[in-house]
């Protein structure tokens, strides 16, 4: 674990005005030893900072809200970013169907053929007490309180390993 060296105290000008309030920042880059360094506004040159978030190479260039705090006995200020500034999410090209009216199907390249929806994480279908979950590492379950398969042709199940009851 690297140890950060108490920042001296700057000069008025590198300070926002009131130091115990939230600020935004921009994250600017990393020192060698993986430091985040900030950019507050008015401020033209990047300082290096404490992070309290997980902030990788990716993030450069996102807005931080920061904080800051005495650096030890220096008198300095230290800017300890508190999270990174999320963009609201963009809104949906179409509206949502109303649940409660009729039932909705979903045309894709204009015939009913195929949907496909997808998600970074996982996807939940819900209804009551009965869900279908799949998970980005290709784990799918189900849960209710009946569950039926019926097939007019073979119905094959098949794993690694099969476990009834």
């Amino acid at each position: 674990m690297t140890k950060h060296k108490p920042i001296p105290a700057p000069a008025t000008s590198d300070v926002p005005a009131q130091p115990s309030t939230i600020h935004l920042a921009q994250l600017a880059a990393f020192e060698a030893d993986g430091t985040p360094c900030i950019i507050c506004e008015g401020v033209p040159h990047p300082r290096p900072a404490l992070a309290l978030v997980s902030l990788g190479i990716g993030d450069v260039g996102c807005r931080v809200a920061v904080s800051f705090s005495l650096a030890g006995g220096s008198g300095g200020l230290q800017p300890v970013i508190l999270g990174k500034i999320v963009a609201p999410p963009v809104p949906s090209p179409t509206p949502l169907p109303n649940l409660s009216g009729p039932p909705v199907s979903a045309e894709v390249d204009g015939r009913e053929e195929r949907l496909e929806i997808m998600g970074e994480r996982e996807i939940v279908l819900r209804c009551g007490k009965a869900s279908i979950t799949l998970t980005r590492a290709g784990k799918i379950v189900l849960r209710g309180t009946y569950i039926c398969s019926r097939s007019s042709g073979m119905n094959r199940i098949k794993g690694g390993s099969v476990q009834l009851n």
